[in-house]
């Protein structure tokens, strides 16, 4: 509880058993009590259930749930609908949280009058030795948002932004690009705390690992983003945010299926960057130096 407020942690897991401990403990040992653990199973095979069950012996506020074996995003989504508390926020089975990552966040939105807000973050590796930071200290608005997906999935707010993101829809895969982008359609931006909060662990069983060289991992992220903005565009009713949508959907396609005959449409396109567009022109070279 923080300034008479409850508080939910909401995380789902998949095969978290090297990471998971040091995960729910960080939970633990906030500064600010959490109050409750949400913790949804997507259907693990190895030994995370039976950590997560010795950890709830010691820590009466865990409740584990079980996935509908739809994937992370829809665990996501059945973690949500089980908040119950003033407050929550959305974690990882893999990262770690600073102890003072709820007392930062609540005087973050409580300070600036918001609902919600995200955290910055470094990423590490799986010995948590940082690799890179992020210290985004901007808003990003609601058209940025559809353009580049960056913002972690760590989500800390009211429990009533949650009504805005239910149901999630079906064929979801990056359910924080949903989630960012549903969110500042409402509210015009998404706002970040400047302070490092969490540590985001990449190690070898993560989607993002070595996907700078990957080639089959680069394509399925192309595909995946593709399809995760056919979805939300299904939600949105402004119309500049419409015309971003259908640009990174014609754009991830060019990728996808590379086609020199759309350079022309791309360079005519009014919200593709010139980072995209030379992105595009140097993407076959780039595939075949690059990505193994």
């Amino acid at each position: 509880m923080i300034d008479g407020k409850t508080i939910s942690a909401v995380m789902f897991i998949h095969n978290e058993e090297k990471y998971i401990e040091e995960a729910v403990l960080s939970i633990q040992n906030q500064t600010a009590a959490v109050d409750c653990t949400i913790i949804v199973d997507d259907y693990s095979t190895d030994n995370t259930l039976s950590i997560i069950h010795r950890l709830s012996e010691s820590f009466d506020n865990i409740k584990i749930l079980k996935g509908k074996k739809q994937g992370k995003s829809y665990a996501c989504e059945l973690g949500l609908m089980n908040v119950e508390t003033d407050l929550f926020f959305i974690c990882h089975g893999d990262d770690v949280l600073e102890g003072d990552y709820v007392h930062e966040m609540y005087n973050f939105i409580s300070q600036s009058n918001l609902k919600y807000a995200y955290p910055n973050y470094v990423i590490t590796d799986e010995k948590l030795r940082p690799i890179k930071f992020s210290q985004r200290r901007k808003p990003v608005d609601k058209y940025k948002a559809l353009i580049k997906h960056d913002l972690s999935g760590y989500l800390f707010g009211y429990k009533e932004v949650i009504d805005i993101l239910m149901p999630f829809p079906n064929g979801l895969s990056f359910e924080d690009w949903y989630i960012s982008s549903m969110l500042s359609q409402q509210f015009g931006e998404n706002h970040v705390h400047n302070k490092i909060l969490f540590k985001y662990r990449r190690h070898k069983n993560a989607d993002t690992y070595n996907a700078e060289f990957d080639r089959k991992k680069y394509f399925s992220f192309l595909h995946r983003a593709k399809e995760t903005l056919k979805i939300i565009r299904s939600r949105i009713v402004d119309g500049k945010s419409l015309d971003i949508i259908e640009e990174r959907i014609f754009f991830y396609e060019s990728l996808l299926n590379y086609d020199v005959r759309n350079s022309y449409r791309i360079i005519r396109c009014k919200y593709i960057t010139l980072r995209d567009i030379l992105s595009f022109f140097f993407f076959p070279l780039t595939v075949s130096l690059k990505y193994k």
